[in-house]
């Protein structure tokens, strides 16, 4: 959603113990923070109350003296199915159709409870080429309960985000244009750490990992005196304005004794956030890595990244948001999500998540709604002009002429809804094909090995991107993956000249064993995609 003229708006985020708020000005993609503060919430606080919730945030908004009335919040990772689907070039109305269907079959709850929306990353819509698409559902009870907290805190919602998008707009700006192409995110919270990949500065992996950082409840509340600036360019003397000292409710961290549980049991989880990524992107490795959070073991948790993955890893500090400056930066440091979300909401529009107005598929009459104002106004300038051509005309030759041009301009339009409907249906089609259906591979597989007496299959691995399959297996004698690959590459879909795969041996070995004493592997590559394949057939 951008913005027109100079408009305050608040972006809201918060955890079992703390309450962010950023009052900030949205002007020509540009955002000017006017105040940043955190409160701390108490421990009897139950943050699923919305009644509650939303008293806290009106109070702590009195306490600062802040009037906006608009404001933008975010659902946490742990609240939302996320998925990246690869979907055919076509325009974001019929990718949100597409988007519901996909994502339908695959939610935990049924889809009638469900809000679905998607992003796309900068160059979406690429002309002929598949769209990568970050799509999201949650369920209609969180939009409601961030409806009813906004509604009693006194509020006006303008966009409800998704927690880990914000924080990937805010790692971007904190990276800069040298991103590097694959960084490891840590957003540590109080009971859930969100841990994201990005990939080319995209949002490419995100889950939410359970873990308690006990709070010392003995420290100091850090102070900061933030300054409006701007995100482009220096600050000018017009940009100053006067803000109080602003409280911050970010616990110090556990004492001394909890701190190396509380980060080795993080690192199990960064651990296997790494290895769960990487069966999407094999053998992938981190280039960097960023901590953000308020619990005062962030710093801790850097170096233990980098020392265990060898990896530059450092921890959030906004600065550029306080004229450069790294300490007041770094007591920012856990408002990643709330910065990110307000960044977002200046510059991406309808790219970015909205589950308060989700992306929906346009149906034709929809389209033919939004033109009335328009034909409206031309049919006001086309009576206009009947008027004076009436003056000087026969009626009845001017009205047989009018009657004649509308019927060819609804021609035209039917035409043009009918290529149209028909280009998209070949591209869906053709995206379909070159889909894997991977039951009738498995299928086809188990088909072409020799018999179980020779080899028992031990492990099989299948990878949608490069259409590969790992087959592991344990066979009587080092022959049977030469067979098992000469089977493989004769086989021929119906109506085909081409092989339907490529195989290679893989690792072999040999050990004590009477049945079969032999292991061994073997990578099988989908090659033929055209015509008569199994997969039409057995659709059909």
């Amino acid at each position: 959603m951008g913005s027109v003229g100079d408009r305050r708006i608040l972006a809201v985020d918060w955890d079992q113990r703390e309450l962010r708020v950023v009052h900030a000005r949205i002007r020509k993609e540009k955002v000017r923070v006017e105040d940043l503060f955190a409160v701390s919430i108490p421990e009897h606080v139950n943050v699923s109350d919305a009644d509650v919730m939303g008293r806290l945030l009106r109070q702590a908004l009195d306490q600062e003296q802040i009037s906006c009335r608009r404001v933008i919040v975010d659902i946490p990772r742990d609240q939302a199915v996320l998925n990246t689907l690869s979907l055919p070039p076509v325009s974001i109305s019929d990718l949100a159709g597409m988007v519901e269907l996909r994502v339908g079959k695959a939610l935990p709850f049924p889809i009638s409870e469900a809000v679905i929306d998607f992003a796309l990353p900068p160059d979406g819509e690429r002309g002929g080429e598949p769209q990568e698409v970050l799509a999201a559902a949650v369920r209609t009870e969180a939009v409601d309960f961030y409806r009813q907290v906004c509604q009693k805190a006194g509020l006006r919602l303008e966009r409800i985000g998704l927690r880990p998008y914000a924080t990937k707009v805010a790692i971007r700006a904190f990276l800069g244009s040298g991103i590097p192409q694959r960084v490891l995110v840590v957003d540590i919270g109080p009971t859930l750490t969100e841990i994201d990949v990005l990939r080319g500065g995209q949002l490419a992996f995100s889950r939410a990992a359970s873990v308690f950082v006990p709070p010392d409840g003995t420290a100091p509340v850090p102070m900061i005196q933030p300054e409006p600036v701007q995100t482009e360019g220096p600050a000018s003397a017009d940009d100053e304005a006067e803000v109080s000292v602003v409280p911050f409710g970010a616990q110090a961290g556990p004492g001394p004794r909890g701190v190396t549980a509380v980060v080795a049991d993080l690192m199990v989880e960064v651990t296997r956030s790494i290895g769960a990524y990487r069966g999407t992107d094999p053998g992938a490795d981190m280039d960097c890595a960023v901590v953000a959070g308020a619990t005062g073991i962030e710093e801790t948790l850097a170096e233990a990244i980098h020392r265990r993955f060898g990896i530059n890893c450092e921890t959030y500090n906004p600065s550029a948001w306080f004229n450069g400056d790294a300490e007041r930066g770094a007591t920012a440091c856990g408002f990643s999500a709330s910065l990110g979300l307000m960044l977002g909401h200046a510059v991406e529009g309808r790219r970015h998540f909205d589950f308060l107005h989700p992306k929906k598929q346009e149906m034709p009459g929809q389209a033919r709604l939004k033109k009335v104002p328009v034909a409206t106004a031309a049919v006001v300038l086309f009576v206009v002009a009947y008027v004076a051509f009436y003056l000087q005309s026969p009626a009845k030759q001017f009205a047989e002429r009018r009657r004649l041009e509308a019927e060819i301009e609804i021609v035209k339009d039917d035409i043009r809804e009918n290529k149209d409907f028909v280009r998209m249906v070949e591209a869906a089609r053709a995206f379909e094909r070159e889909e894997v259906v991977w039951i009738d591979e498995l299928n086809s597989l188990v088909a072409l090995l020799p018999d179980s007496k020779k080899v028992v299959l031990d492990k099989l691995d299948l990878y949608q991107e490069d259409r590969r399959i790992q087959i592991a297996f344990k066979a009587s004698d080092r022959l049977q993956g030469a067979e098992i690959i000469e089977r493989l590459e004769a086989y021929r879909n119906e109506g085909s000249d081409t092989a339907r795969y490529t195989a290679r041996i893989g690792a072999n070995n040999d050990r004590k064993d009477a049945s079969y004493p032999h292991l061994g592997s073997v990578e099988v590559r989908i090659v033929d995609t055209k015509g008569g394949s199994n997969n039409d057939d057995r659709r059909r």
